[in-house]
């Protein structure tokens, strides 16, 4: 299979205001919207829908953020309220070499084969990573999985979603609101709120104004447990679609930052750029620090111990509501 091309997020994506790069791009965004169409209505006339609910963690944007670490706290809510006995994740496995169904198994597989996200889900619950998402859910049912907590594919329609809750990252969720390529967005916001049951805002105490009234609406708060040393020196770097988002969160909690370095969403870290940042960071006599989601990708090489890494968990705020839209679902 064809590896997938890391991708850098356009900085005018997420600027207020509509810049000359939208504009210029607007064009193919009619084009794009066109051929989305066209595809949605061939896919969803084969919709598979299963014996056993699908739960569909997505955002309207592309990299939006914020949807493994709401997957894995939908999944703990589940397991801890014991609303089912075998839940699993599914996902696509992001450039991963494996099409799928497979199981992923964290002794064997490597970011390569499963994708990156993939790993991390691995810890918290089964985890399976298919390119065809109903044969995944078809895989997951024969094999007595009672419940599926699916990573992004919300814009996906070959497979039949009970709730889809869609997460909405801090600051400027949906960018300059221009579909894809003049922005980020994957779909129109008016398609993308009318399919969505539940909205989780993340980390922002303001209510967005475009939100339909109807939906249901949660909170979410990003957490992170660190021990922080003031005086110690950090070089922070990651591959993701919003860097600023784990730039910002290591400032929060008082790490002093002294550089920053990205590198595009989904990146597979060579050892030639390990051995940059180690020796960055020996020349700077600072440490190196980065994400659960970079981690799973760094080369086994000399000197790991000096790679720090920031867990981040998310904490749902009221709960029972979603407890009770999960309770609500209706299957043979």
């Amino acid at each position: 299979m064809a590896k997938t091309t890391p991708f850098k997020t356009p900085h005018f994506w997420y600027k207020d205001k509509q810049s000359w790069h939208s504009k210029l791009l607007c064009p193919l965004s009619f084009a794009y919207n066109v051929a989305r169409i066209i595809d949605q209505k061939n896919k969803q006339s084969k919709q598979y829908k299963g014996n056993i609910p699908v739960i569909c963690i997505g955002n309207a944007t592309i990299g939006g953020g914020g949807k493994t670490p709401t997957a894995i706290a939908v999944m703990q809510l589940i397991k801890n309220n014991k609303l089912y006995n075998n839940p699993c994740f599914l996902t696509r496995g992001y450039g991963a070499e494996l099409d799928g169904p497979h199981i992923v198994d964290s002794k064997i597989h490597n970011f390569q084969q499963v994708g990156d996200e993939a790993l991390l889900l691995a810890k918290h619950a089964p985890t399976i990573i298919s390119k065809n998402r109903a044969a995944g859910a078809k895989w997951a049912e024969k094999n007595g999985y009672d419940i599926i907590v699916m990573d992004d594919g919300m814009q996906n329609p070959t497979l039949y979603k009970d709730i889809i809750i869609q997460v909405l990252p801090e600051s400027l969720p949906f960018g300059n609101k221009k579909l894809f390529p003049a922005g980020p967005l994957r779909e129109p916001l008016e398609d993308a709120f009318d399919k969505t049951d539940i909205f989780i805002n993340i980390n922002s105490k303001k209510i967005l104004e475009e939100l339909p009234s109807d939906k249901l609406l949660l909170t979410a708060n990003i957490e992170t447990i660190y021990d922080t040393d003031k005086k110690e020196k950090y070089i922070a770097f990651c591959g993701l679609a919003r860097p600023e988002k784990f730039f910002n969160s290591c400032k929060n909690i008082g790490l002093n930052i002294i550089k920053e370095k990205t590198f595009p969403d989904h990146y597979p870290y060579t050892h030639d750029d390990l051995e940059t940042l180690l020796s960055m960071a020996t020349d700077c006599e600072a440490s190196l620090i980065t994400t659960e989601k970079d981690a799973v990708k760094i080369p086994n090489i000399k000197n790991l111990d000096k790679i720090e890494i920031l867990p981040i968990s998310l904490k749902l705020n009221d709960e029972a509501k979603l407890i009770k839209l999960i309770q609500g679902i209706k299957k043979p």
